[in-house]
């Protein structure tokens, strides 16, 4: 799940992975990483 998310495969539903933006259930693009 980590390694799939970091990765940015597809779009997944991260609420956890703060990245400077604060995450709550938002749908990431791989293009995000």
């Amino acid at each position: 799940m980590a390694k799939d998310f970091i990765n940015g495969k597809r779009t997944r539903f991260g609420n956890k992975r703060s990245h400077a933006l604060n995450s709550s259930r938002r749908s990431w693009k791989p293009n995000l990483q």
